[in-house]
């Protein structure tokens, strides 16, 4: 009876230290993913096993397989990024040139505007002036149509009276 108790806890022994070295593996390669470290696939004796060390094992190698696939869809999308920047850098460059050529004539234009809005305001200021002189003009041909037609009355009775004098 001793000898199958000696057996026994030799055999337990054995499938703890068995377990503990499985599990310790497993530790090691979470570790190892955990630091980023992709480069390497889980122990197939991990991975076949049918138990829960098994299920932690798998676990770890699809944590690995979906990484691996995230990082390679990252350097795919970078690549096609850098292709894209290279492609249409160039266009970019000159769609950026034509935009300053664009806001350059706009402040031209309204440098133009402002310049003209001037003008026209000095014109109409001038125009003013002009019609003010012009009605001051007719003020005074009407002042000098008045003093006309006195004269010709003045004169009319100054004959009048020469002729009454003459007479």
């Amino acid at each position: 009876a001793m000898a199958i108790m000696t057996a026994a806890v030799v055999l337990v022994i054995l499938f703890v230290r068995a377990i503990t070295k499985s599990i310790k593996r497993s530790v090691k390669d979470m570790e190892n993913v955990s630091q980023g470290n992709l480069n390497f696939s889980v122990s197939d004796k991990l991975t076949g096993r049918s138990d829960e060390i098994g299920d932690m094992a798998n676990g770890i190698q699809l944590i690995i397989n979906n990484f691996k696939s995230v990082v390679a869809k990252i350097f795919e999308a970078s690549a096609e990024l850098s292709q894209f920047t290279e492609k249409y850098g160039v266009s970019f460059g000159r769609i950026n040139e034509t935009m300053n050529n664009v806001n350059i004539a706009v402040d031209e234009i309204a440098n133009g505007a402002t310049s003209q809005a001037n003008e026209t305001q000095t014109a109409n200021d001038e125009m003013s002036s002009m019609v003010n002189a012009i009605a001051g003009a007719s003020g005074n041909v009407t002042n000098l149509c008045d003093s006309s037609k006195e004269m010709t009355g003045y004169s009319g009775q100054a004959r009048n009276t020469l002729e009454e004098l003459s007479l």
